[in-house]
């Protein structure tokens, strides 16, 4: 076999420049040398030391011996199969060419059951162009001929090949569009890890894209503009954004809550795929697709599949406790969040001591409801202690949030949700609307005067206004069954919304990825 190559750049070795284009050893290609199988410029050369000038044409005429790599019987999802090439999809979980961390059986193994024709070509990985990390899915090219090999590498190397990724990340990166130019090498603190390096690092570029996140995970699409080891999770954990399921640069999961406790059973490596891939070849461009594997279509829907969060609309005694525990066990109650935040050392606590001073307290230091009462019918004072407690409510909602995000529907009763001007785009408003005297009813059966009642209400905006912002009204007139009824139609309305945003956005992200290549 023949190896026709053309030198370009500065001076350099003969031997090195073979070794860096040729799968074969640095020995292997010295004794060629000597043994008088190169030219240079049609002269036969048997100096492997010769030093390359720019436009030098190099021949290596290599004798034809077998590979003493062992074929074996694997499995192969080709995606594609021309005569000098291939296009793989490699599953996660199998290394692509042997090496000495490495004893079980290889890609390169099942390549030799299925082409014996790699046989013929020497070294450890015979048709391997590029590499993917034992963990990392996606597209893979292999060459069927070492001609082709070299063509093919001498294209990543001039960087005509289009790569691109998707990456399932711990948080969101910020800005949601950059580029990480940044040297990596070997980290000097470990035998099996890259980082990056101040000095000595190899020129390392890459670039990243936003397509989906929570605040708390995120999708990107990642390009590479170099093929360091390990790129792209290296450069992305230096960011602060580690690859999810990444255990070797900071990607594992701490499971602190249930979300977590299922995400660390559903995440079994890096979600890193390799989606895409592009590259010149015989006067056109060649273009490859590769979907997502199952293991991170499963991560990625859970994450999606995100709780259906509601709050409901009313005023005191239109039933919003009832209807709460109709639609679902993971309520969230502002009042009883109140009450814990007055309890002694609490921070609503020391807030209202701050504001009102000493004479808030009983005997025995705790808030005096009757007096706290009174104050807040103070407009000015109200707001003032609004504008302090309710930051705290609200915080405690949106944590209630985070930990039940994986229940379908999670329900905050906060009488007064719209009154603290939050907005929440995802978050589903049910006002409850009941006869007026029905309520005052309800409330009076709760010990309530009918200047409480008034008091409160005021504090309030009017039923109208509740409802003109709600997405959902149900009417709560007439008896408990009947209220049942309606919530129970309500809850499968909600539910199919539920289902239908998740469709939604999982087609958004595939339509995306497609944009994206």
């Amino acid at each position: 076999m023949k190896v026709c190559l053309e030198f370009s750049g500065p001076e350099k070795r003969l031997d090195l420049f073979l070794g860096e284009n040729l799968e074969l050893s640095r020995s292997k290609i010295k004794s060629l040398i000597k043994a008088g199988h190169c030219q240079v410029n049609t002269k036969v050369i048997v100096k492997p030391s010769l030093l390359l000038k720019p436009g030098d044409r190099v021949e290596l005429e290599v004798p034809e011996e077998e590979n003493s790599l062992q074929a074996k019987p694997g499995q192969l999802q080709i995606i594609d199969q021309q005569e000098d090439f291939l296009v793989l999809n490699k599953p996660a979980g199998i290394s692509v060419h042997p090496a000495p961390s490495e004893k079980g059986d290889t890609l390169v193994h099942f390549l030799l059951h299925h082409f014996p024709e790699l046989k013929k070509i020497q070294g450890e990985r015979p048709g391997i162009v590029h590499r993917l990390d034992k963990d990392t899915s996606g597209l893979l090219l292999v060459a069927l001929r070492e001609e082709t090999r070299v063509k093919l590498s001498s294209l990543f190397a001039q960087r005509l090949v289009d790569k691109k990724y998707v990456a399932l990340v711990k948080g969101c990166p910020s800005p949601e569009k950059g580029e990480i130019d940044l040297p990596l090498g070997r980290d000097p603190r470990s035998k099996i890890k890259q980082a990056v390096l101040s000095k000595g690092g190899r020129e390392a570029r890459t670039s990243y894209e936003v397509l989906w996140t929570n605040g708390d995970y995120s999708v990107l699409k990642v390009k590479i503009f170099t093929g360091r080891t390990h790129q792209i999770r290296v450069h992305l954990s230096h960011l602060g954004h580690p690859i999810l399921g990444d255990e070797l640069y900071g990607g594992q999961i701490a499971p602190s809550n249930r979300l977590e406790q299922i995400l660390n059973k559903l995440v079994k490596r890096q979600l890193l795929h390799a989606f895409y891939l592009r590259f010149p070849w015989q006067n056109s461009w060649q273009e490859y697709e590769a979907d997502l594997p199952l293991d991170f279509k499963q991560a990625l829907l859970f994450l999606l599949k995100e709780s259906l969060k509601v709050v409901l609309l009313g005023l005191p005694g239109s039933g919003k406790s009832l209807v709460a525990r109709e639609l679902s066990t993971y309520v969230f109650e502002a009042d009883k969040e109140v009450e814990k935040l007055y309890q002694p050392q609490a921070d609503g606590y020391f807030l209202l001591t701050r504001i009102l001073g000493p004479d808030i307290l009983t005997a025995d230091k705790k808030i005096d409801k009757e007096k706290l009462f009174k104050y807040l019918q103070n407009p000015s004072l109200r707001r003032e202690i609004e504008k302090s407690i309710h930051p705290l409510v609200l915080a405690r909602w949106k944590n209630f949030q985070k930990t039940q995000a994986t229940k379908p529907i999670i329900v905050g009763d906060i009488p007064l949700y719209l009154e603290t001007g939050l907005k929440e785009k995802d978050v589903l408003l049910v006002g409850i609307k009941r006869n007026p005297e029905e309520r005052w009813q309800a409330l009076k059966k709760r010990g309530w005067s009918e200047e409480k009642i008034e008091t409160l209400d005021s504090f309030q905006l009017p039923e109208e206004k509740k409802l003109k912002e709600a997405h959902f009204i149900l009417n709560n007139s007439g008896n408990l069954e009947e209220l049942r009824t309606k919530v129970r139609a309500l809850k499968g309305i909600l539910l199919d919304l539920k289902r239908k945003r998740l469709r939604k956005k999982f087609s958004t992200l595939r339509s995306l990825l497609k944009e994206a290549r």
